[in-house]
């Protein structure tokens, strides 16, 4: 038993883990008994500032259904394999709120550490100046900005972020409908000076 547990332990020294508080007991079962060497690094609440908006951006989810015999559309993703697919790589459930960016993309800063995965449409995503890839999840440290520069391929390209994009849940969705000014934020498009929140 002590071979394995000095094993383990050995193992176990240089993991770091990320993620938000829900995952503190998980991070006080890794960090707290056997295992002190190892470092648990908790996530706040993400904080995204929209710096520029882009063309069309809205938040969206799976959409809003039960509702189209009062007139209310379902509206939701565009391409919503791409949005739940986000949202899968950044351990979120499949209805959690993400971002559509249409044809342009905006410039947003993460005021916080953040878990982000970019899907859909390659609008040439760029984090500090730097690329960076679709399809994949990242750890983007709390200053970080992103930008996008000139459309490859595709319409809607998606962002997740772990915890979901918190805003107010009407008729079981948070996605925005535009004509009905309902859902997202406030009904409509992001514009400049908006912050919004995940988790």
């Amino acid at each position: 038993r002590d071979k394995l547990v000095t094993g383990v332990q050995t193992c176990a020294l240089p993991i770091s883990c990320c993620g938000l508080r829900t995952n503190d007991p998980a991070g006080d079962s890794i960090c707290g008994h056997s295992y002190r060497g190892s470092t648990m690094k908790r996530l706040e609440p993400a904080h995204i500032r929209v710096m520029m908006p882009g063309w069309f951006s809205t938040v969206q989810d799976a959409g809003r259904y039960g509702y189209q015999q009062f007139g209310v559309s379902p509206s939701g993703a565009m391409d919503r394999r791409s949005c739940i697919l986000a949202n899968r790589l950044v351990g979120n459930r499949d209805d959690k709120a993400a971002l559509e960016f249409t044809l342009q993309g905006p410039e947003l800063v993460f005021e916080q550490d953040s878990i982000v995965a970019l899907t859909g449409a390659d609008l040439t995503p760029f984090i500090d100046g730097s690329a960076i890839p679709l399809w994949t999840s990242m750890l983007l440290n709390a200053g970080s900005r992103l930008t996008f520069g000139a459309r490859r391929a595709g319409a809607r390209c998606y962002l997740a972020i772990a915890g979901g994009i918190d805003v107010p849940l009407i008729m079981g969705s948070r996605s925005t409908h535009i004509a009905s000014q309902i859902g997202g934020v406030k009904g409509r498009i992001l514009v400049q000076g908006d912050v919004l929140i995940a988790g």
